[in-house]
């Protein structure tokens, strides 16, 4: 689409559609991975570590999007808070 010099309009329209179905495959991952690996682990020390590793996880994937769409010039932890 860039290359065929495609309204720009419509390339971010397309981004934003590849980044919602990739989303929504990452929440099922996630969905599966909770009920299976956290939920079903057998001790609460093996779960709280899997809870951990998880919420680690899911932190690290929204972290570039998250300071994307924070305004500029503000922390995270003050952006999120609001």
């Amino acid at each position: 689409m860039v290359e065929g010099d495609r309204y720009c309009i419509e390339v971010i329209t397309q981004i934003s559609a590849v980044q919602a179905a990739l989303d929504k495959v990452a929440l099922g991952l996630l969905d599966d991975d909770a009920e299976h690996c956290v939920l079903g682990a057998g001790s609460e020390s093996l779960r709280e570590e899997r809870k951990d590793e998880l919420m680690a996880t899911v932190g690290a994937a929204d972290a570039p999007r998250l300071s994307a769409a924070r305004p500029p010039g503000q922390g995270a932890t003050r952006w999120l808070s609001r």
